[in-house]
């Protein structure tokens, strides 16, 4: 039995790209058990390096169609971007019954929020400054993610001095028919992330 060696397998799949053979490239992943995202692009490269024309061969259309699928996928799902006036908090219910329906409490860090270069200065500065805001007035609030328009709501946000002991999490009525973390896509508050923004 042959040695793993992926030095090996790139000359394997070189000897067979220089062929032309498409199907041949792709048969060689299969064989060496290296079918993965990662390996059938570098495929798709060893195939482009040989001049073979992609789009018209159904093997490497059909693999560049799959990773457009995964690099939308990948900012569905996983895309990060930064909108001023917002936050990801995790969902707590008001155990105290003090929030009237429709109400919420939120009290962040706004350095959490930050991004910067020395994380450990400022875990330091975070110890040694305590300052938080309270958000007040209307704020938008969906489950994240949100997959539909219909899972947003407007809620209002109020101050209550004995809630301030909770930080960076939004606090949910416990009042009412129907919880407001319900409404959107059958939110609870077990762990839930709720997306929330006081942009004015």
């Amino acid at each position: 039995m042959e040695a793993f060696s992926i030095k090996a397998i790139k000359e394997k799949i070189k000897l067979k790209a220089e062929k032309n053979n498409s199907h041949n490239i792709l048969k060689t992943f299969k064989e060496e058990g290296l079918l993965t995202v990662g390996s059938l692009k570098t495929a798709l490269e060893f195939a482009l390096i040989s001049g073979r024309d992609c789009l018209a061969e159904p093997p490497f259309s059909g693999l560049l169609h799959m990773l457009q699928l995964n690099a939308w996928h990948g900012l569905k799902k996983r895309a990060r971007i930064r909108i001023p006036e917002s936050a990801a908090l995790i969902g707590v219910a008001d155990a105290q019954g003090l929030l009237q329906p429709d109400e919420v409490f939120i009290q962040i860090r706004r350095d959490n929020f930050k991004i910067v270069d020395d994380m450990k200065k400022a875990l330091i500065k975070q110890l040694l400054d305590d300052q938080t805001e309270i958000i007040t007035g209307n704020v938008l609030i969906t489950r994240n993610p949100c997959t539909h328009p219909g899972d947003l709501r407007v809620l209002k946000a109020v101050d209550k001095p004995e809630l301030r002991h909770l930080v960076n999490v939004v606090v949910f009525s416990t009042l009412g028919d129907r919880p407001s973390c319900q409404m959107m896509a059958g939110g609870d508050l077990d762990g839930d992330v709720y997306f929330v923004s006081w942009d004015r």
